[in-house]
């Protein structure tokens, strides 16, 4: 008969077992008893069974009070949100409204500025209250999560009983985010190592291919290629002639790295406008074209000396490692988001649950808890996720069938079954999306109740 409770069990030495098994067959979980000492590096563990029973059971009587939980949180903070932003909209009318703006466009940007900076700031102040008030009603929701899994009560009350930690909740997802941050800069780094290769010796290969290009006959070939006519072809190079060689240099470095903003910043500039400027052969409104045409004359000689580069094999092994530095940094960026999430992912649970840890205990008690159960956690965590897609997958398929057989049966009209098939389906949708996000946040609580029962045993 299967042990229920804790007893002790002789076949283990005089340890305590709890809801295990012993030689013969069942599981067990093992506590010292008050005299004995654990064997170093030794853990006292439980499975994903029972935390995926104890978030089944608990989701399965205190569904409809999540429901209620989860909708008037919604309702909270959307009315919250809601009157902040219409008192922000209101006050904005009211200061421009009564403001005297002027016709001109120097004096009217002027007259605005102090208003607009203003609007700004109160703008940056509802975002942060919004956050603030968010963060503490979501600790309040986990506290109710908490509660539904302990079988204790959970009523809209205790949605409200985190506000007063308003700034430590807040605190809390910055100090979290701030050391996942830390955890992906190796990754990072490796990222800009990989473009730093790449980088340094395309620009120098650019730079001593127009150096080139510039020096040479190169230009005048290239230009008498692009325009055949012999007057377009002088009157351009005396542009570029009478160009000031500091503006063009800057020119070329932007156009031949792309730089898009310094580009049309150069563009709006009287040194552009001195060089794309052709009286008497061009409008005005043409003068950006001209300009354009003259970059493509500059810059094909360049990208025809970086091909040649790239053909002889000089620049292909440079590519290649940077390549692969920059996806070997994608990927370990990518583990450590996922051994930072999971290392803190209990932080937001120990804060809800008890707020009196403060912030750094918090993290502390989720390291602790999550220290070797990492895993575990990815795991539990895949097994919903597999779940709940095949759930929605083979839900709608079937749903989908059905509702086409029937409407085939009664002779509807395809706009009908059309419309029938995607109302069912977006409410199964939503109805299933419920079940599978509830139990996987009930089965986080469950993970970690059950890991601060142990941490407890432990200390």
């Amino acid at each position: 008969m299967r042990p229920t409770g804790i007893h002790t069990c002789p076949e283990e030495g005089g340890f305590t077992c709890c809801e295990g098994e012993t030689q013969s067959g069942w599981r067990f979980r093992l506590f010292p008893q008050k005299g004995n000492t654990k064997e170093k590096g030794e853990k006292i563990m439980f499975n994903n069974r029972i935390v995926r029973k104890d978030a089944k059971q608990a989701f399965k009587r205190r569904w409809p009070g999540y429901l209620g939980l989860n909708l008037l949180q919604y309702v909270v903070v959307s009315a919250v949100s809601l009157v902040l932003m219409a008192a922000l909209a209101v006050a904005g009318v009211a200061m421009f409204a009564t403001a005297e703006m002027p016709n001109e466009g120097a004096e009217f940007v002027q007259a605005i500025l102090p208003n607009a900076l203003i609007l700004f700031g109160a703008g940056l102040l509802v975002a942060l209250l919004l956050a603030l008030f968010a963060g503490a009603m979501q600790m309040g929701l986990f506290k109710g999560i908490i509660n539904m899994v302990r079988g204790e009560k959970a009523g809209a009350g205790v949605l409200f009983s985190r506000l007063k930690k308003l700034f430590g909740c807040f605190l809390l997802k910055i100090w979290v985010n701030i050391k996942t941050f830390l955890w992906m800069l190796p990754g990072y780094l490796l990222i800009f190592i990989g473009l730093a290769v790449l980088v340094v010796p395309v620009t120098a290969a650019v730079t001593d291919a127009m150096s080139d290009v510039l020096s040479g006959d190169a230009l005048v070939e290239s230009v008498e290629t692009v325009f055949a006519d012999a007057t377009m072809t002088d009157m351009m190079m005396t542009e570029l002639e009478n160009a000031d060689p500091d503006a063009m240099e800057e020119f070329f470095a932007a156009a031949t790295m792309t730089d898009i903003p310094a580009l049309a910043q150069m563009i709006m500039g009287e040194t552009t406008a001195d060089m794309a400027q052709m009286e008497g052969v061009l409008p005005e409104s043409s003068q950006v074209a001209a300009f354009a045409m003259m970059a493509s004359v500059v810059l094909a000689p360049v990208m025809e000396s970086l091909a040649a580069s790239f053909e002889s094999g000089m620049l292909q092994g440079v590519m290649l490692a940077s390549l692969m530095l920059v996806v070997l940094g994608m990927i370990l960026t990518a583990v450590l988001v996922v051994a930072a999430n999971l290392r803190y992912m209990m932080s937001n649970w120990f804060y809800a649950d008890d707020p009196s840890c403060g912030v750094l205990g918090a993290v502390r008690l989720s390291k602790k808890a999550m220290k070797g159960r990492k895993w575990q956690m990815i795991r539990l965590m895949l097994l919903y996720i597999f779940r709940a897609f095949l759930m929605m997958l083979l839900g709608s398929l079937v749903l989908t069938l059905v509702i086409t057989l029937v409407c085939s049966l009664l002779d509807a009209s395809q706009d009908v079954m059309y419309l029938l098939v995607y109302g069912a389906v977006m409410v199964f949708l939503l109805v299933a999306s419920f079940i599978a996000s509830g139990r996987y946040v009930f089965a986080q609580a469950a993970f970690y109740n059950r890991s601060t029962e142990e941490i407890s045993k432990q200390y």
